[in-house]
């Protein structure tokens, strides 16, 4: 099992990373860790959506939400950590 933890910054992963981490053969797991709630959201549809450019057979199938989980590390304000 491989198990990816990214903790990208306010603008989200770069595409570059979004493909290889849709291009890692075995890696079966990834944990986001997010200061965005906005940035997280656009993340997980490119990696949870198949591709549009390349419906080949050989396409790694995109990755499934399991657990999606806010904590509030900054309490009385409007920011969180998802």
């Amino acid at each position: 099992n491989v198990v990816a933890i990214v903790d990208p910054p306010r603008a989200g992963l770069h595409e570059r990373v979004l493909r290889a981490l849709r291009d890692t053969r075995h890696l079966n797991r990834l944990v986001y860790v997010s200061c965005n709630p906005q940035s997280l959201a656009e993340n997980a549809v490119q990696l949870c959506m198949p591709y549009e450019d390349e419906p080949s057979a050989s396409a790694l199938p995109p990755f499934k939400p399991v657990k999606a989980v806010a904590v509030d590390l900054f309490p009385h304000s409007k920011h969180c950590e998802a």
